[in-house]
């Protein structure tokens, strides 16, 4: 299974530092991988506000042989809001 998950805050944080995931709504469900399936997505969902850059966690467990667990840290990146996309640059598809 791979999992997105909120990383927490480190025990010598003082109570006004900031939350390292602050920003990130959702984390998504895990994905499981099995036999005949070894992909899949995971996504997550952040605030509309989000203004500054987030640490989460990605954790991958599993039972092969033996079980096992590893979990990394990754950086949520928040980016300005695109234009919306009008007129001939909203059209999707061939051109003619």
């Amino acid at each position: 299974m791979v999992a997105l998950g909120k990383k927490a805050k480190a025990a010598s944080a003082k109570a006004t530092d900031p939350e390292p995931s602050a920003g990130v709504a959702d984390y998504g469900k895990g994905v499981s991988m099995g036999l005949g399936a070894t992909q899949g997505f995971v996504y997550l969902t952040c605030e509309a506000t989000m203004n500054v850059t987030a640490t989460i966690t990605v954790t991958m467990t599993g039972t092969a042989a033996k079980a096992y667990t590893c979990a990394k840290e990754m950086t949520v990146k928040p980016v300005a809001k695109a234009a919306a996309l009008t007129g001939a640059a909203a059209v999707v598809g061939p051109t003619v």
